[in-house]
């Protein structure tokens, strides 16, 4: 009986243990000790690297266990370890978004509590580098003991802007504003409009027309020139146009075999340039 008591105990005290609800990214790094491990992606950058040491940095000065974390690669850590991890997620397969639907922009970063972990993932080395800065400093920003999740945001390192971030049901695609966290909504967040890249590029109208789900078909009409997703709402493709002056369109739709020579030799060449 006492040999399974024993044994028990063992198993309990090497067993990840789970967090008690966490409230805030300041408890979440009060929390940190030598258990903790800091993960980089397996395509991690040096700017990664530089990350990882703010974070370290930061944990040892101001956490009263004063850590000296190890740093290891994705595929070096177990799935219940408490771990920090950081990185694009493009780069880190840990960070619990994908790829593709990473939804910040250029200049945008994230902090985040999920269960066991902390992610620090930005959309660039320079914008993750930014975060880790602010994990290196976490005692000067009073936002990290209000929430588990913030956005960092600058264009460069003298000014870093920590703010809680807003969720999903909070973000008012269509209002005008473009807020992190969407980057995919194009009326808010583009650049450029349709409208303004179809005039930079020297046409005369701009369309938003439905994106075709059969990629052979295209989504423009016959007259016009795609240029893709990105300036349109979400599903919506730019189609640019010449506009057609009324003498040629007369032109365009007089008989053939009325035209003199002169006026045919004429339209061969408009016709020939415009598509050329």
């Amino acid at each position: 009986m006492k040999k399974i008591v024993i044994i028990v105990l063992l198993l309990f005290i090497l067993s990840p243990v789970a967090f008690a609800k966490i409230d805030s990214i300041y408890e979440y790094l009060q929390r940190v000790d030598k258990n903790f491990k800091i993960v980089l992606g397996a395509k991690a950058k040096g700017g990664d690297s530089l990350a990882a040491i703010d974070v370290a940095l930061g944990l040892k000065r101001y956490n009263v266990n004063e850590p000296d974390l190890e740093t290891v690669i994705e595929d070096e850590v177990a799935p219940k370890e408490s771990k920090i991890v950081i990185g694009h997620p493009c780069d880190n397969g840990l960070v619990p978004i994908s790829c593709e639907a990473w939804p910040y922009r250029k200049g945008e970063a994230i902090i985040r509590v999920i269960g066991n972990d902390l992610i620090i993932a930005g959309s660039s080395l320079d914008d993750t580098r930014r975060a880790a800065k602010v994990i290196g400093s976490y005692k000067a920003y009073d936002v990290l003991k209000e929430t588990t999740s913030i956005v960092v945001t600058a264009s460069g390192f003298g000014g870093i802007n920590a703010t809680k971030e807003k969720s999903q049901d909070e973000l008012i695609c269509g209002d005008g504003v473009c807020e992190p966290g969407e980057r995919f909504c194009f009326s808010d967040c583009a650049d450029m409009t349709c409208s303004d890249v179809c005039q930079e590029e020297g046409y005369d109208e701009a369309a938003c027309r439905d994106q075709k789900s059969n990629p052979n078909v295209p989504s423009c009409l016959a007259e016009e020139y795609s240029k893709g997703l990105g300036y349109c709402a979400t599903g919506k493709v730019c189609c640019c146009k010449k506009a057609v002056s009324p003498e040629k369109t007369q032109l365009l739709e007089r008989p053939p075999e009325k035209l003199i020579l002169w006026q045919k030799i004429i339209l061969f060449l408009k016709r020939l340039f415009r598509f050329a």
